[in-house]
């Protein structure tokens, strides 16, 4: 075969060395063992074996056109102008030939020429052979003589459904499978959101990617697609049924113009098939580009093209995507990029121009914990069921905030407003060493100046992260009835900004993040940080009085202190958990408290 080539003598007698004495070594528990020589030449995985099917198949190329090149083979009709006769990828190939006896015959007489000079033989029974318009008889003849098996539409080609129809819902199943099968085994996982935003991202939505390059996919699979990542991001679960926060076509923008950037299905989709909109436009020199050129455009202007209507359905539906992009060519070439097309510029052409929102760097900033950031995303679209929300759905019926007790709950005063969060924000902004911000968070690092990039990023870091451990606290609170010291909260969010400092290994630079804390963060030695009890009152940077309770929980005693004697605080004096108003002795409170609870009458609410 090489000598058939015209290959170089000095060249054949290289490769039928490394051919003929390969020599190959068992690895047993981590150490190899013995030698012996291969019989059937270099292995598939050896670097020449791909080399060397290619010219195995060049081979086979030549002598097929050789054979068909007389006057007992008839080409295929859609064929016949391009004197196509056979198609490989690999290890795969597709032959045609028009339905006759001769035809079929002379194809596997140039076939049987080929494995005797490769040795190379088919497996026939991965082989299959496909009619159209032929009878049953000649039909048995040809299975008689080929050995081959009658095979039927659709048939898997690389992994994807080839037909001669348009693509139907049920050819799609099997990418539906694959999709699902992926959330299946990462529910078990209990991902958060940003989590499952990454898989979303990389998997799932890549999944379709191979399919969509060559097919124009069916909305249908589209759409269950979307509600497969949809349910996953937003509750865990394929087939979870929940009410999305916020809308699908917000969460597939950019996360410039607001969005988490997870690509829209249907818009990908189309944004790959322009790809061949493009090469029709250059008249590239592809296969399937001369094919579609002789059997559709001829000599047509492809942008003014119009199908007609006994064309396919899929180059109807190609022409359409051309229409969709009509607008972005001038004078055949793409409008920007060089005039060359991408598949990210066709997606952005389809997406249109979306305004970009100022608050993107802070909530996108690398430095971040990437589940800060999607809490801090949806904190500012408004979307966190803060109890306003929940009360305005019929859920609750009280609003009133569970960690001051005094204002209705929104999300203004959830992260900023509420007596806790300003404690909280004082202390941090004095450990950052800026200024308190007058107006709402976000809004004060949108305009807030720092010559220091790095410095900024820190800031907004730490902002996210005491939002998200805010919404945590908030949680907390609602749920299980207490809540956390302020010292062990603002301690928490130190922990993290500075174990990210050190993780992109600035804390030399940034020395006031990792070295001494400010004296304003000393831990009170009466009480334990890692303690978790609902305060009657909050230590802040500057303590609150005994005033600052709300007079519907407040008691006085003969000694004129003062307690706040909410029933779900009765239980932690037993445990010794109880603490009274900052900057008081907790025994002496703890005491007189245990005294008076004794004396006074059960319809005071004390049990």
């Amino acid at each position: 075969m090489l000598v058939a080539l015209e290959f170089p003598q000095k060249m054949i007698q290289w490769i039928m060395e490394c051919i003929s004495t390969p020599w190959f070594t068992l690895s047993l528990n981590g150490s190899n063992f013995g030698y012996f020589q291969g019989k059937r030449g270099i292995r598939q995985e050896d670097p020449m074996s791909p080399l060397l099917f290619t010219l195995s198949m060049e081979y086979f190329s030549r002598v097929l056109n050789h054979v068909t090149s007389t006057l007992e083979f008839n080409y295929h009709p859609m064929c016949r102008a391009l004197r196509l006769t056979h198609m490989c990828f690999a290890d795969d190939l597709l032959m045609f030939c028009r339905g006759d006896k001769q035809s079929i015959c002379t194809i596997l007489r140039a076939f049987a020429t080929f494995s005797r000079a490769s040795v190379l033989v088919m497996n026939r029974e991965k082989s299959d052979i496909y009619f159209n318009g032929i009878s049953n008889e000649d039909r048995l003849y040809v299975m008689r003589v080929s050995g081959f098996r009658e095979g039927t539409f659709p048939f898997r080609y690389l992994g994807i459904p080839i037909s001669y129809n348009r693509m139907a819902i049920g050819d799609c199943s099997r990418l539906v499978e694959r999709v699902v099968m992926r959330i299946r085994g990462w529910g078990a996982r209990k991902l958060s959101y940003a989590g499952r935003l990454v898989l979303v991202q990389s998997v799932l939505s890549q999944l379709h990617s191979f399919w969509s390059r060559i097919f124009i996919i069916p909305l249908t699979v589209m759409d269950r697609i979307e509600l497969i990542c949809r349910n996953y991001l937003w509750s865990g679960s394929e087939d979870f049924l929940k009410t999305s926060p916020v809308a699908w076509s917000k969460v597939c923008t950019a996360k410039k113009a607001g969005g988490l950037g997870i690509i829209n299905c249907k818009l990908w989709n189309v944004a790959m098939l322009g790809k061949y909109v493009w090469w029709l436009a250059l008249k590239a020199d592809h296969l399937w580009i001369r094919w579609v050129n002789h059997m559709y455009i001829k000599d047509k202007n492809w942008l003014d093209y119009v199908p007609t209507s006994s064309s396919s359905w899929t180059w109807r539906k190609l022409c359409q995507v051309k229409d969709q992009f009509k607008h972005a060519y001038c004078n055949g070439q793409w409008r920007t990029n060089a005039g060359r097309y991408t598949i990210s510029e066709g997606y952005s052409c389809l997406q249109g121009v979306k305004a970009m929102v100022p608050w993107h760097p802070i909530i996108w900033n690398r430095f971040n914990v990437p589940k800060h950031s999607f809490i801090g995303w949806l904190a500012i679209q408004g979307r966190l069921m803060t109890k306003d929300r929940l009360v305005r759905f019929g859920v609750i019926q009280d609003s009133t905030c569970d960690m001051c007790m005094v204002q209705p709950e929104d999300q203004s005063h959830l992260f900023y407003h509420c007596s806790f969060s300003k404690h909280c924000w004082a202390l941090i902004t004095d450990w950052l060493g800026v200024d308190m911000p007058d107006s709402g968070i976000l809004e004060w690092c949108s305009s807030w100046r720092c010559r220091s990039l790095m410095k900024k990023r820190i800031v907004n870091a730490t902002i996210l992260a005491l939002i998200y451990q805010l919404w945590l606290v908030r949680n907390v609170c609602r749920v299980d009835g207490f809540l956390p010291f302020l010292s062990a909260v603002v301690k928490k969010v130190q922990d993290i900004v500075q174990s990210r400092a050190q993780n992109w290994q600035w804390s030399s630079k940034y020395h006031c993040l990792t070295g001494q804390k400010d004296q304003s963060f000393k831990e009170d030695n009466s009480i334990s940080a890692a303690s978790s009890v609902k305060m009657p009152n909050i230590a802040s940077h500057s303590e609150p009085t005994a005033a600052s309770i709300p007079k519907r929980f407040n008691l006085a005693t003969e000694d004129g202190s003062t307690f706040d004697i909410r029933p779900s605080y009765i239980n932690l004096v037993e445990r010794n958990l109880y603490r009274g108003v900052a900057g008081e002795d907790p025994l002496k409170h703890m005491e007189a408290f245990t005294n008076y609870c004794s004396t006074i009458p059960t319809t005071k609410g004390v049990t």
